[in-house]
């Protein structure tokens, strides 16, 4: 199995609820002026990559129950350092605030995850990205459940997919914001969803250790790569 690599960029998730006032088209395109918006201000220097994730109408692995979601964004910043520098930005932050209200049913922190990202395996070019999210058993510290997911879950999944990309998202350290109740995001992302074998992934996934286990599909959609390392 492939053993990970600790990215040391803060990775922001938020999994994207619409405003009522659009359909999923209204919404993307909406969305994506919001990314406009964001992208055109100077403190973008900070930011690494960035990417949305449009929802597809594709099956789950038995035993996980569907997310609700019009979209998921990652987004990575530069440094720590570059982070505290972005959200520092108070006037490009009240720009993005009244923003968010025409876009979004909430606050983009209400649905937001701060990440420390392992990557186990990377897949450029990949068509579509399974997005799945936990939470622990009530009994189960979040060490030990993190220890799980890096020392059982990791291997079960990659020999499942056999090919793809695999990533464990894990929560940030504490004080930094996160309004989504996970405590993990995991993404497998595949060149043909058709060939990933669903029931062995399922029950790869079928562990007493989560309270709750939910994904989506989505495809990724790459606004902003950074020429800067």
């Amino acid at each position: 199995m492939s053993a990970p690599s600790t990215a040391p960029r803060p990775k922001l998730i938020y999994c994207a609820e619409r405003h009522p006032s659009f359909d999923p088209d209204g919404f993307t395109r909406r969305w994506r002026q919001h990314a406009r918006l964001g992208m055109s201000m100077a403190r973008w220097v900070n930011i690494h990559r960035y990417v949305h994730c449009d929802p597809l109408a594709l099956a789950l692995p038995p035993g996980v129950s569907a997310r609700t979601s019009d979209g998921v964004a990652l987004l990575w910043y530069r440094s720590e350092a570059a982070r505290q520098r972005h959200v520092a930005d108070q006037d490009a932050r009240a720009i993005m605030k009244r923003d968010e209200v025409e876009t979004f049913a909430r606050p983009v922190a209400a649905f937001s995850y701060m990440a420390r990202e392992l990557v186990y395996r990377p897949a450029p070019g990949a068509a579509a990205t399974l997005f799945l999210l936990f939470t622990r058993r009530a009994d189960m510290a979040p060490d030990q459940f993190a220890a799980f997911r890096r020392d059982v879950l990791a291997t079960r999944v990659q020999s499942a997919i056999a090919a793809g990309g695999y990533i464990q998202n894990f929560p940030a350290p504490a004080g930094l914001p996160s309004g989504l109740a996970v405590d993990g995001i995991d993404e497998i992302s595949v060149a043909d969803p058709a060939g990933l074998d669903l029931p062995a992934l399922g029950a790869a996934l079928a562990r007493a250790e989560f309270a709750t286990l939910s994904g989506l599909w989505a495809r990724q959609i790459v606004l902003y790569q950074a020429d800067h390392s």
